[in-house]
């Protein structure tokens, strides 16, 4: 089975998923983005 993918910038709302997957033990695949801009990066599209 794949790992559900995270995508996080720091300082971002994503931090609140982040936070709630690490407290529940659930196993993601983290993926950092820069801030900004993040929606250009080619793992975002």
């Amino acid at each position: 089975m794949t790992l559900p993918i995270l995508y996080h910038c720091p300082d971002a709302r994503s931090l609140r998923c982040l936070w709630a997957v690490e407290e529940a033990g659930i196993d993601v695949d983290l993926r950092l983005l820069k801030f900004p801009p993040r929606a250009f990066e080619p793992d975002y599209r």
